[in-house]
């Protein structure tokens, strides 16, 4: 015993040394400065000229480059810092299996091509940008080159300075993914800090050289100032969304990489943000690095940064070579570059199939010779082909063609001398080996070293001592930020230590009658099993906790900034101190509490026994989260494991009474040794420790043997988490080429060569299908008269939903049934009479650019610029028109979200396929001096409302005196930089803010406050859908709830059907939505789904949160071009927009602009610029700039004035409100107030029938229609489902085995099993918190469009989990039942069925009162352990009720439902069962009654079993009732 004490002691020890410093070393580096002077800047970063001309060709008379130090080579290798790198990748093919896909008519399936023999070169220096409309491919080449694919088919070959990827790689390269991934708790510093440490080489770099890095990079990324605001995630507020984004920025390049490969930087980043990012990025660049960015609609400034561009579509490359000559290229392809202000949007329009060529003149030299460059295919020069010169749905003609379809644009490059240059130079740079014009069709191994991860074994930027150190000093911090789960943790073990002293109050001190086993020898080794029950599922907190760090590790380890090793050992040691903490806490308090043995030896075995099985427990509840693929799986899985534990550790069911094909299992539970030691150790004093320990089968246990034991099992338990945290092997099979990256053996080396080959014929079947279907949509695209095959085209469209050769013609004609031509001089362009008003504008005074004048004032002769803006912006043709074709569905990784292609709806199409749908009467929305102030984090809520009228600064201002008025039938963007309150502003208007204080007036028809909430309609920014249902059907339960009941079935069929048409989205209608467990439709046909949902009542008035997000410039002008449409049905849209184009600006009437909570502009969005230009602000306008991005420059204080100034927030501000703009705004306000009372009745007669009425429906209907959608969403969801049945069908052949007929005289194995049958459907239920929280999200934002109420989501948590649960307990009872050898009576079984259905729903709704009471999931599961033995230790099992302090006794067990269930088993199993011997029990067995005395031993004397019903039911009505009332009252989305 004292060896093994003195060993355990080594280990808190050795813990507690290093974690002490850990804290140390962070808190030095928390010390360092926050700011660095430039003398010590210079210290790392040198400037020096570079004579030789910059690789991207251009002059290097002012390129001067940062010198930064080699990164070190630790791992040995080579270093790119001086040389650069060059990238190289040669006839690139990838395949995936297909997506999952609802249909009749679907085909079987087969791979889905992603890149089709791509071949590109990108050399140091050089920015290059990855372009193309969504589900070209960007991404999926993206991660080709970096090597980050795990799954999938991939052909061809990547160099790196002709070299396979190796160890240097993966030490000077980063990848910066499009999703934001940091530690919510740690500020911005900290972060960049950590990054250093672990990125920056140790022997080259000091902590004062890291420091001044972190300065530097934080200055240029513009966040020095939030450099001490924290990360933040969805639960708690941090810095904004653009900040984020500069943050995965900078954490990447931190060790200033040669190579940088970026996944949409600018994503949700305004035009100047993004330049400012792209800016440094492209400094980075001329410093011998190699950049390489996939990026959506940039802006022209921001595309002129790059040096290299390669244009994608369809997963073809349709050209790759210098920015510069994108529009020569196309241009000498005949696409007419006429219209366009920005070479990003031309080159887009063209690969995305919205812009064809001009039909040449006839003999002309580019007719032949684009024709004989057509190659195979059949590409026909200018997409021409039976003589049509049109190309518009809606008959209106342009000066182009059809646009050419991804096949044809490919195809004409590879025949341009630009390729036949690319493939020379890849050729040339592959020094080692030299490749061949197309790989081989030979299968190589999937080892392949230049495309797969693992070639070899790469070193990591830091030593392994370095890494542990700073992982764990971040580890550390962290937890040390968790202040609520440490109070969560400390109360837990506090609490449930004071119920088990308070329950076994002094029974340790009660002197044994006799030396044989008797109730006091049971009651003190209940105390230990409670105990140590306690110890294994106080540590569910673990599950949830290590799932929310697995994804940081994930990205870290992924990019090879630390081993597996380094941050396994720092998550085992971090989280030693509050395990200990927590449970000398608990130990202590119970152990004096209970008066067990106070001898020295005895208190400290039964700390360290007890502590060893603790820790145990927490890592093998950490090995459950590694090994797991998510939470609730892990959490599923838990329960077993728990009770198949503990019923092996010699209490419920004695060794020696274990069957004998069990006997193995109780040396494989950790818990026996533990128990049996602790029994071991208490009753050595005892008089009846001989007989205690000859009843549980311990004789002859020594209890320093234990140790041992538990530390092997404490090793294993921790070599289990290292497993389960090692990376996956990749599933990447790689085809073609040659060579092997390494030897293997044979018969691995035939495997691969088997699932290689299969791979390959995939592959290439795949291409020729693909072709083939191709060739079939070329020939079926002209007949011989030259006109549309629609009903060919549409039967390819409705192919599963899969090829997306959709066409436009057909779309409308057969879908939409409203086709009518319109003619390009058409009414109804972007705006509402946006041109008119731009009629009497000056060029020379506006500086504003030819072609954006004439294009808003319509006053030029040409055509296609009249129609650019009135069409979308050189979108001959209607956005493709008949000729319009759409990327395959399905063929974007999930970054990308593919599948919407070239579709491009513009406002035409919209209204061709919206006429049926009714104009609204119209609402008009006005605001004045809206002022809204947010509680600093340590003020309280009424101190900070004191602080208002005494002018305190206990408030933060987000907005500050807001004005502003929208008009029936008008678009409102609101703009600004990040954090400029544009969202704020915009909850605000629609009455979505949960916290803070309003100031101001808000008129909706001149009434003040909110109109009737069916009238309004809210998008929020993430699109939050059913996944499993199709988009037909999101629409449908839309419709079914948010329209009133008198519209009958019929007519909300054809709402859904018109509501598909105009959104477009009806060749997807019967397409899955998607999830993150399943692919759907597209972001931007997510998006319009969204717009879809809220618009199905077809309200008055629409907000919308960055609808534009994540989306490239066709689909943003496709979504917008959507609303605009819904606009002018006479609806009011207000908006918040990032970066909009020239397209999408011009679809707005007025412009709100907004900088750090000012307002600094309203009015018209063609008045913007000339008030900015004016005389009083003085900014210049350069021809060819976007006005959004114009007036941004000038909100943000980037642009300068004329006179060479800059102007900040409060000068912009002053200005603004000295206006004469704001002035005359002022002066009509009050009349449009009052105006607007009058157009209030109009309103009210349209919104009759609802005003009144809380919500759309009667509470019934609503009721059973969200029934209804949950039991479809089951249906479809059915794996959870099979799981919980097959999970109670084995725990119950595992009782049924353990318990075989047991037999007459075990009483307490029948006790035993009679307890532990309704402990598992207790602890079976935990399982339900995170769906419940996931479900909650949905149920936001339903509430907050007031589609219903607290109640019917309430009736809905119970009605989609109970029937689920009757029928798994159903199964269970039957298995248990029959199978022990219970109670023989069909009456008896009903009874213990009806018991345990009846425990199972009250564990069931306790479980749902934790999730909507509890603010996350993590603390739901934490609490519900402590929950769970408080309700089981008054069952009256653990401890005989009688044995309670009658302080306890009297109450207690009354409100633990687990008694009342326990009561009624125990009832209906002893009484009248005649199979049942006392003999064992001779105190029992001499007495007069022996079922009574048994009864009376237990507590559950003078109680009938049919008394236990009614009660369970009364816990089941307080547990849900409960719940609603913590529906009402808590309310966890804070806005």
């Amino acid at each position: 015993m004292h060896n093994g004490t003195s060993t355990f002691i080594l280990m808190p020890a050795f813990a507690l040394s290093l974690t002490s410093r850990a804290i140390n070393n962070a808190n030095g580096c928390l010390r360092a400065k926050a700011h660095c002077s430039s003398s010590h800047f210079r210290t790392i970063v040198a400037m020096r000229e570079v004579s030789a001309a910059p690789a991207d060709g251009r002059s290097g008379s002012d390129d001067k480059r940062f010198i930064v130090k080699p990164q070190g080579l630790e791992g040995g290798g080579t270093s790119w810092s001086r040389t650069g790198v060059t990238v190289s990748a040669h006839h690139i093919s990838y395949a995936v299996p297909p997506p999952t896909k609802r249909g009749r008519n679907q085909k079987k399936k087969r791979p889905t091509m992603l890149l089709r023999d791509v071949s590109m070169q990108v050399q140091p220096g050089e920015l290059c940008y990855l372009m193309g409309p969504s589900g070209a491919g960007k991404t999926t080449l993206l991660e080709v080159l970096a090597g980050r694919l795990q799954v999938g088919t991939l052909r061809g070959e990547v160099l790196f300075n002709g070299q396979p990827r190796d160890g240097t790689y993966w030490r000077e390269s980063s990848y910066v993914k499009q999703d934001d991934v940091h530690i919510a708790q740690l500020t911005v510093q900290e972060t960049l800090r950590f990054a250093a440490r672990l990125r920056m080489t140790g022997q080259l770099f000091s902590d004062a050289e890291r420091e001044a890095r972190v300065n530097m990079v934080a200055d240029l990324l513009g966040l020095d100032v939030c450099l001490h605001s924290i990360c933040g995630d969805a639960m708690n507020r941090g810095i904004s969304g653009g900040q984020l984004k500069r943050l995965s920025i900078g954490v990447e390049i931190m060790n200033m990489p040669s190579l940088i490969f970026l996944d949409e930087p600018t994503s949700g980043l305004d035009s100047v943000i993004a330049l400012e990012v792209m800016s440094f990025v492209h400094k980075l660049a001329q410093q011998r690095r190699t950049v390489l960015a996939t990026i959506h609609q940039p802006s022209p400034d921001t595309f002129s940064l790059a040096s290299a561009v390669v244009l994608l579509s369809g997963g073809r490359l349709c050209y790759c070579g210098p920015s510069q000559k994108v529009i020569e290229y196309f241009q000498n392809l005949n696409f007419q570059f006429e219209g366009f202000s920005n070479p990003a949007d031309f080159a887009l329009s063209v690969v995305g199939g919205s812009l064809g060529p001009r039909p040449p003149a006839i003999g002309s030299s580019s007719s032949s010779s684009s024709s004989s460059s057509g190659g195979d295919g059949g590409v026909r020069e200018g997409g021409g082909g039976g003589g049509r010169e049109g190309g518009s749905v809606n008959g209106s003609t342009s000066a182009g063609t059809r646009p050419w379809s991804p096949r044809e644009l490919s195809t004409h490059f590879k025949a341009s001398p630009g390729y036949r240059a690319t493939i020379s130079s890849t050729t040339n740079g592959s020094i080692h080996h030299p490749l061949p014009s197309r790989p081989s069709s030979k299968v190589s191994s999937s080892s392949r070293p230049s495309l797969l991860r693992h070639s070899h074994p790469p070193s990591f930027p830091t030593s392994l001592p370095t890494q542990c150190r700073v992982l764990l000093a971040r580890a550390w911090l962290t937890q040390t930020r968790q202040v609520d789960f440490i109070r969560a943790q400390v109360a837990k073990n506090l609490i449930v230590a004071l119920v088990c002293g308070a329950i076994f109050y002094g029974q340790g001190a009660v002197s044994p009658p006799s030396d044989q086993f008797n109730q006091e020898s049971f009651n003190v080794s209940s105390i230990l099993f409670f105990a140590m029950m306690y110890t294994i599922i106080s540590n569910l907190q673990a599950i949830p906790q290590l799932f929310a760090q697995r994804v940081q590790y994930v990205r870290e380890r992924s990019a090879f900034l630390y081993s597996t090793f380094a941050f396994w050992f720092a998550n085992a040691l971090v989280n030693l101190p509050l395990v200990l903490a927590s449970h000398l806490l608990f130990l202590n308090v119970a152990y004096f509490l209970v008066q067990l043995d106070h001898s020295p030896s005895v208190f400290w075995y039964t700390l360290f026994i007890t502590m060893l099985n603790n820790l145990i427990s927490f890592y093998f509840a950490q090995f459950l989260a590694a090994a797991a693929p998510s939470s609730q799986v892990a959490l599923a899985i838990f329960p077993v494991t728990f009770l198949f534990l503990t019923s092996f550790a010699g209490f419920t069911v004695p060794l020696q009474d274990l069957p004998s094909g069990w006997v193995w299992a109780s040396y494989v539970s950790y818990p026996r040794w533990c128990y049996e030691g602790m029994v071991a150790s208490q009753f050595s004093v005892r008089a009846d420790g001989a007989s205690t320990m000859e009843y549980y089968g311990f004789s002859d246990w020594r209890p320093a043997e234990s140790f041992p034991v538990l530390f092997i099992f404490l090793l294993l338990m921790n070599g289990s988490v290292y497993w389960g945290l090692l990376p996956k092997k990749s599933q990447l099979v790689y085809v073609g080429g040659r060579g092997r990256g390494r030897e293997k053996a044979r018969g691995e080396e035939r495997e691969e060569r088997g699932s290689a080959l299969r791979a390959t014929l995939l592959l290439e079947r795949e291409e020729e299908d693909e072709e083939e279907d191709e060739d079939e949509d070329e020939d079926s695209i002209n007949d011989e008269d030259g006109e549309v095959d629609e009903e060919a085209g549409l039967r390819r469209g409705r192919r599963g939903g899969r090829k997306g050769a959709y066409h436009l013609s057909s779309t409308i004609a057969d879908v939409a049934g409203q086709y009518r031509p319109h003619s390009s001089a058409a009414s109804g362009g972007t705006s509402k009479g946006l041109r008119q008003k731009l009629l009497a504008a000056d060029e020379k005074d506006l500086d504003i650019p030819r072609v954006l004048l004439e294009s808003l004032t319509g006053t030029s002769d040409t055509a296609s610029i009249d129609s650019r803006l009135n069409r979308g912006g050189g979108r001959e043709g209607g956005g493709g028109g008949a000729w319009g074709f759409q990327q395959p569905y399905g063929e974007s990784g999930p970054e990308e979200g593919g599948g919407d292609g070239g579709e491009c709806l513009d406002v035409k199409d919209y209204e061709s396929r919206s006429s049926n749908i009714q104009k609204c009467g119209g609402i008009r929305l006005v605001f004045r001096n809206l002022t809204y102030s947010l509680d600093r984090p340590l003020a309280g809520r009424r101190s900070s409302r004191r602080s208002r009228s005494d002018g305190a600064e206990k408030e933060k201002m987000l907005l500050k005196g807001a004005s502003g008025r929208i008009n029936p039938g008008e678009m409102c963007a609101l703009m600004g930089g990040s954090g400029a309150g544009k969202t704020t502003l915009l909850d605000v208007l629609a009455g979505r803010k949960t916290s803070g204080y309003i100031v101001g007036e808000v008129y909706f028809n001149g009434k003040a406050g909110m109109p009737n909430r069916t009238r309004c309609s809210y998008v929020t920014q993430d699109n939050v859908h059913i996944g499993c249902f199709t988009v037909r059907e999101t629409l449908w339960f839309a419709s079914l709830l948010r329209i009133k009941e008198s519209v009958g079935v019929a007519e909300r069929k054809k709402r859904v059907e018109n509501v598909l048409g105009m959104l477009g989205l009806e060749l997807v209608a019967d397409v899955l939505v998607g999830d993150t467990l399943r692919k759907g439709i597209s972001g931007g046909q997510a998006r319009r789904l969204t717009i879809g949902v809220e618009i199905i009542n077809l309200p008055g008035i629409i907000f919308l949160d960055e609808p534009t997000t994540g989306l490239d410039s066709n689909i943003s002008y496709e979504v917008m071009a959507a609303v605009r449409n819904l606009a002018n049905q006479n609806r009011t849209v207000c908006c918040t927009i990032h970066q909009p184009s020239i397209e999408v600006f011009a679809l707005f009437d007025k412009l709100i602009l907004m900088a750090q909570g000012e307002q600094i502009y309203y009015g018209t969005t063609h008045e913007a610029v000339k008030y900015f230009s004016s005389p009083a602000l003085d900014f210049m306008f350069s021809k060819g700039m976007n006005p959004a991005e114009y007036v941004m420059a000038a909100s943000s204080g980037t642009l300068q004035t004329r006179g060479g100034r800059k102007r900040d927030v409060r000068e912009l501000a002053a200005l603004y409100r000295a206006s004469e703009l704001c002035a005359q705004f002022s002066d009509s306000l009050d009349a449009a107030v009052l105006g607007g009372r009058e157009g209030g009745r109009e309103e009210g007669e349209a919104g009759a029938g609802l005003e009144g009425r809380l919500f759309p429906r009667d509470m019934l209907q609503i009721n059973h229609i969200l029934v209804k959608r949950q039991f479809l969403k089951m249906r479809r969801n059915r794996r959870p489902v099979v799981v919980g049945v097959l999970r109670h069908i084995l725990v119950a052949l595992f009782y049924g085995s353990l318990y075989w007929q047991v037999a007459s005289t075990a009483i307490q194995s029948r006790l035993s099993l009679l307890f532990f049958a309704i402990m598992f459907v207790m602890v079976g239920n935990q399982q339900t918190i995170p769906g419940v929280h996931e479900d909650r999200l949905l149920y936001y934002r339903e509430k907050g469009a007031h589609v219903y109420g607290p109640f019917s989501y309430w009736m809905t948590c119970a009605a989609s989990y109970v029937p689920q649960n009757i029928l798994n307990t159903l199964l269970y009872s039957a298995i248990v039942y029959t199978m022990s050898g219970l109670h023989n009576s069909f009456a008896c079984f009903g009874y213990f069925y009806l018991i345990i259905m009846l425990c199972s729903l009250c564990a069931l709704f306790f479980c749902q009162l934790l999730s909507i009471t509890l603010h996350s999931p993590q603390t739901a599961v934490a609490v519900f352990p402590a929950t769970l033995f408080i309700f089981s230790s008054f069952a009256g099992f653990i401890v005989r009720l009688p044995s309670l302090p009658s302080w306890l006794g009297t109450w207690c067990p009354d409100v633990s439902f687990a008694r009342w269930a326990f009561q009624g088993l125990v009832i209906n199993e002893f009484e009248g069962n005649a199979r049942v011997s006392y003999r064992d029990l001779p105190a029992v067995y001499y007495s007069p009654d022996p079922y009574q005395t048994m009864v009376e031993s237990l507590g559950f004397e003078g109680f009938s079993k049919w008394f236990t019903v009614p009660i369970l039911l009364l816990n089941m009505v307080v547990f849900r009732g409960l719940t609603y009332v913590s529906l009402v009252w808590v309310n966890h989305e804070r806005r």
